[in-house]
């Protein structure tokens, strides 16, 4: 179609990923409001379209001759916002972070630590505006992680857990200053 070319290969960049983000971001705002159709068809076509992006993109990473300059190495980071948002959207729609979910949420984990170890990558440069794109994907992977803590089976959330620790702290307390009023009462 494009007459041999690859166009796509060489235009292509991590910002790209934006685009995708909005149709999994509206699927999530849909099912969100109740919507049955909507929300799958903006899932679908995220999902079309990050398959390409993603393949295009994702043989260029394990290179450090990249397109973009030293400075945009951080908007490398939005290939973790993608899965993350597409988790949080499936398990929206289905109504529960069921297997789905947990599929995008661990390729979300993958991609993030497949970054994270190339540290070499993202040195050598001074801090600049695009770091804001480490920061979004991140709090995406943040939401995600609190669903899947939040659903596992037996374990519960980790506020909740905090909250048992506080409550047998206080009782504890509780019961060691009534026991020693008592023992200073006796005396």
């Amino acid at each position: 179609m494009s007459g041999g070319q690859r166009r796509l290969s060489k235009v292509a960049n991590p910002v790209n990923h934006l685009a995708i983000v909005g149709n999994f971001v509206g699927a999530l705002l849909g099912a969100s409001m109740g919507l049955k159709e909507g929300p799958i068809f903006f899932f679908a076509v995220g999902l079309a379209h990050y398959m390409v992006l993603f393949v295009t993109l994702y043989q260029r990473l394990p290179t450090n001759e990249t397109v973009i300059p030293k400075d945009l190495h951080p908007v490398f980071f939005l290939f973790v916002a993608a899965p993350s948002v597409a988790s949080m959207a499936w398990g929206r729609i289905q109504g529960s972070f069921n297997y789905g979910s947990r599929i995008f949420y661990f390729i979300s984990l993958f991609l993030y630590l497949s970054l994270a170890v190339r540290v070499n990558f993202f040195r050598g440069f001074k801090f600049s505006l695009t770091w804001w794109a480490y920061t979004f994907p991140m709090t995406w992977c943040c939401h995600c992680n609190h669903q899947k803590v939040k659903t596992q089976t037996g374990h519960g959330s980790n506020l909740d857990t905090e909250a048992r620790t506080q409550r047998t702290s206080k009782n504890f307390l509780k019961s060691a200053t009534s026991s020693e009023n008592k023992d200073l009462e006796a005396t």
